[in-house]
């Protein structure tokens, strides 16, 4: 028997390995050189109660959720967030801590969430609700739906993957207990559960002042499938049914929705079909796929400058794959994760992940803000270390940009190395509130700051707020574009 383990681990790693290569290969032979981002022919936006434009840089909760239902971090982690500029959050959260057995919703769990959702509205953070689930449920080793809701008699890998953990998710458990959910036809009672589970939770926080949207379900997995059945069969019909529930208690929270795992991730298309949102207006849905290019996800080394290659062209691919979907489906754009562990090239492609976002006109939530563990701060996500001390990576994520803007965006950036920022958008008449700036001048602007503006003299003005450093902009609709810069100063 342990000759037949050693043997399995050796192919299901050879495999892996064989694979990767491939990537490798492809990518390398097929250089970036002359590629550039692709810019959505229209970009779409959340919008606040003003009507303003809303760009959300944030982060996700830490990863104790996952397990343990809340954060590990408490009140002053949510205070440092915003100390760095933060407005948004994805909060963790799954249906087996929510449900624990079938039709008995935890109360408890539900006042505990309230009292976090209340420290994030009085920081100024967006929260968005993310139904967190990985690898299914704790019944086959993994954690987000509970274990009645759990339909598999596969069996698990027969040895720890140790980092890998996603290698998983071909385990005969996985792969079947996920292939029992998305079978609505011999299953519904599944699904049935989970739509009632979403109701009760858009139910309870709908009117909490923080709350800025659901995130459905966290990276839907389809064991593999290759092809559009799993996306436009199972996903999307999925979603709908999941969609109509949450309006029939909550009309207006936004709702985001995401492709499947193990493709847009790495760059590839997706076949998910646009939805509908049946509440009356506009549209308030949300497409939140993720951005996870692999050897700086897994903070591979490279001597030699391949895996900065092939991670840079993933990144290229996945601005043409997703203007493309964002054409389809006309809705704002959010990358609901992305992330680098702390590697020498990590930084370059915070900066190039951030800068994409910009052009593309996306908000953005890193993963995550786990607290580093004591003395290994550059092998894990995190920005803060257990003394809420800044690391390194937290630079690259402090930017300059358009928190709210009283109009229509055509377009922003900021350039991390020469600290210059620009924002062109048409005013709005109809809106009275100001454009909302975050510039953060200790950390960018230590010798001082200067605005211009393409406007007349006297037809604009701006007031500062050092203590958020905040800057709010009224603009008149005298031209069809107002063009904005902010720089540093010698």
């Amino acid at each position: 028997m342990k000759r037949l383990l050693k043997w399995l681990k050796r192919l299901i790693v050879s495999i892996f390995v064989l694979a990767i290569l491939g990537f490798v290969l492809f990518y390398v032979l097929t250089s970036s050189d002359g590629l550039s981002i692709t810019v959505p022919a229209e970009r779409f936006y959340v919008r606040d109660e003003h009507g303003r434009a809303l760009i959300l840089h944030g982060v996700n909760d830490d990863g104790c959720a996952k397990s343990q239902g809340l954060p590990c971090a408490g009140r002053e982690m949510i205070e440092a967030e915003a100390a760095a500029g933060f407005n948004f959050v994805r909060y963790l959260t799954n249906w087996q801590h929510i449900e624990p057995r079938q039709g008995e919703y935890d109360e408890a769990y539900l006042d505990s969430i309230e009292e976090r959702l209340d420290w994030y509205f009085d920081n100024g953070i967006h929260v968005m609700i993310d139904m967190h689930v990985d690898l299914y449920g704790p019944a086959v080793g993994g954690n987000g739906h509970p274990e009645w809701a759990t339909v598999s008699e596969g069996s698990r890998l027969p040895f720890d993957t140790g980092r890998m953990w996603w290698l998983n998710y071909v385990s005969g458990a996985v792969s079947e207990a996920y292939g029992n959910f998305w079978n609505y036809e011999e299953n519904a009672w599944l699904q049935d559960a989970y739509y009632r589970m979403w109701q009760r939770v858009a139910k309870r926080f709908r009117d909490h002042p923080a709350v800025l949207g659901y995130d459905l379900m966290n990276e839907p997995y389809d064991n593999l499938s290759f092809g559009s059945h799993f996306e436009t069969q199972e996903l999307a019909p999925f979603y709908q049914r999941l969609i109509s529930a949450i309006r029939k208690v909550d009309p207006d929270t936004w709702i985001m929705y995401q492709p499947r795992i193990l493709a847009t991730d790495w760059g590839y298309g997706s076949y998910l079909p646009p939805l509908n949102d049946p509440r009356e207006g506009e549209s308030r849905l949300v497409y939140a796929p993720h951005l996870y290019p692999f050897f700086s996800h897994e903070g591979t080394y490279d001597a030699f400058g391949l895996a900065r290659r092939h991670d840079l062209r993933v990144m290229y691919q996945w601005s043409e794959e997703r203007a493309e979907e964002i054409a389809l489906h006309r809705v704002p754009l959010l990358i609901g994760e992305f992330g680098m562990v702390g590697k020498p090239f990590s930084r370059e492609m915070i900066d190039f992940s951030t800068n994409m976002a910009d052009a593309m006109g996306a908000s953005w939530t890193w993963w995550d803000n786990t607290v580093c563990p004591a003395g290994k701060p550059l092998q894990h996500w995190c920005l803060w270390d257990e003394n809420l001390d800044e690391i390194a990576k937290l630079d690259s994520l402090v930017r300059t940009y358009p928190r709210a803007i009283a109009g229509r965006p055509h377009a922003f950036g900021f350039d991390p190395d020469s600290k210059v920022f620009f924002l062109e958008f048409e005013p709005d008449p109809g809106i009275s509130e100001p454009t909302e700036i975050y510039l953060p001048v200790e950390r960018h602007y230590p010798g001082g700051w200067e605005i211009v503006s393409s406007a007349p003299a006297g037809s604009w003005r701006y007031e500062w707020d050092s203590e958020r450093e905040l800057l709010q902009l009224w603009a008149d609709p005298v031209s069809t574009r107002h063009r904005v810069e902010i720089r540093a100063t010698p």
